[in-house]
């Protein structure tokens, strides 16, 4: 008897193979069960405890889910100020909405996930038309630096 495969195989192609590569997969398919099961209970995420950045997490991506977004783009960048040479990626929505987030890594072991304020994507991204903070307590100002 032939046993039923779970995914093809371009799927396992596509698998994740690590936690950096499934936290981003999951955070840019707006699943936060996923993202969460992948990351260190006994870490912090940009200064907060792991339920907490969890929580912060879960309302940024439902401003994504609220401009109907559910698969989010990525565009590969760094930090250019307070962190530079930390590597991240732009998770963009389809009106325009995005996040730029950094990843502190080890390895493939993410030490640290947080957001940039001064992030530089590698290639020119067009479309980058609002920022959805994970905390926006962190960022008081717009765009235009104008406070909210």
């Amino acid at each position: 008897m032939r046993q039923t495969e779970l995914f093809t195989q371009a799927e396992q192609k596509l698998s994740p193979r690590n936690q950096y590569e499934a936290v981003i997969y999951f955070m840019a398919h707006l699943d936060i069960e996923m993202v969460s099961s992948f990351l260190d209970d006994d870490r912090t995420y940009q200064d907060f405890p792991k339920y907490l950045f969890i929580s912060k997490l879960i309302k940024a991506f439902e401003q994504f889910e609220k401009a109907d977004d559910r698969v989010l783009s990525l565009h590969k960048g760094g930090c250019a100020g307070c962190s530079k040479g930390c590597r991240g990626f732009t998770f963009l929505g389809k009106q325009g909405d995005y996040m730029d987030i950094l990843f502190l890594m080890e390895g493939d072991e993410i030490k640290d996930i947080y957001e940039c304020s001064n992030f530089v994507n590698d290639e020119e991204v067009l479309n980058k038309l609002r920022s959805v903070d994970i905390d926006p307590l962190s960022f008081p100002f717009g765009d235009d630096d104008t406070p909210f």
